[in-house]
């Protein structure tokens, strides 16, 4: 094997964290870890409710670090004890030895780690927030070929789950990742079926009580059913993918950002995007995407939209 490539152990850091508070911070506090759940898997140095592991300095230094110069060694764990990531102690049994002992404070760093969300999720809402105003449009297709979208395709006398008859329409695997929703990946969004196994029917289940799906089947009106019942699959289907990004308006957002989107949906924000798709005068290529673009802006722009179409009823005068 070639003399660079891992004969002894590599050197591991978690890019995220090297990212907030240093390359050289993130592996020593991952070494640290290391020696951490060796002394558990072994059952020692357990004090104070925590394990711990002890070196000096000098010794961190020639034993684990021996890549980066000793006052860099020196320099680093001081930061991180300043930093209130490294805690210290003295459990050595002879009182003139001054060896540091060491443990990590988890609770720390689990708050830099929701730190980092929320800034993600900032920088996220943020470039939402420039592009709200622009047109949905931007998540569909002008150059590929159009698919005819017709939100009320199912008649009266059609089920409420006339979604999944469609002839027209493929599976999807929902266990895997969602797709990149751009312009270049026609093939496999321009239709959907969701698929109605045990687990993925928990979801959308979750979801029509969170918008009170059965006042509407109560309520008897089999058309809005039928509309309903197209959009709230498409954003049940988000929920099942649990970690990376999901492609929002061409943008790739955090995914827990957008499910925390889709948990504030009503059941008027259901009936704004259905009234968004019926009112679209083109013909939509990106069913999905244009449901998933309108489901995420609906908190934010459900009140301007009605504002406008209050102003247009009363041609334009003030009220």
């Amino acid at each position: 094997m070639n003399a660079l490539l891992f004969d002894e152990r590599p050197i591991v850091a978690n890019p995220v964290l090297a990212r907030e508070i240093g390359l050289n911070e993130a592996i020593v506090l991952q070494q640290i870890n290391f020696w951490l759940e060796v002394n558990k898997q072994n059952g020692k140095n357990f004090h104070d409710a925590r394990y711990w592991t002890y070196n000096s300095i000098r010794a961190w230094h020639e034993s684990d670090f021996s890549y980066l110069s000793y006052e860099t060694v020196k320099r680093t764990f001081s930061k991180l004890e300043k930093a209130g990531f490294l805690l210290t102690a003295n459990y050595n049994k002879d009182p003139r030895d001054k060896t540091k002992w060491y443990s990590l404070d988890f609770e720390r760093i689990f708050e830099l780690q929701e730190m980092v969300k929320i800034k993600r999720n900032q920088i996220a809402e943020k470039a939402l927030d420039e592009g709200i105003n622009s047109t949905l449009t931007n998540a569909l297709g002008q150059n590929d070929p159009m698919e005819k979208f017709n939100l009320t395709q199912c008649t009266r006398s059609k089920s409420s789950t006339a979604l999944v008859q469609n002839d027209l329409m493929h599976g999807v695997n929902l266990n895997q990742p969602l797709p990149n929703n751009t312009t270049n990946n026609t093939t496999d969004v321009t239709s959907f079926y969701i698929n109605q196994s045990i687990e993925e029917g928990d979801e959308l289940e979750k979801l029509k009580k969170q918008v009170q799906y059965e006042l509407l089947v109560q309520s008897g009106c089999r058309e809005k059913l039928c509309e309903w019942d197209e959009v709230l699959p498409v954003i049940a289907d988000v929920f099942y993918q649990h970690d990376g990004t999901i492609s929002i308006n061409q943008m790739r957002l955090p995914i827990d950002f957008v499910k925390d989107r889709f948990r504030q949906l009503t059941m008027y924000h259901i009936d704004y995007i259905c009234e968004c798709l019926s009112k679209v005068d083109t013909n939509i290529r990106n069913i999905r995407a244009y449901i998933l673009t309108t489901a995420f802006n609906a908190p934010q722009t459900i009140g301007a939209y009605y504002s406008n179409q209050v102003k247009q009823d009363f041609g334009g005068n003030n009220l």
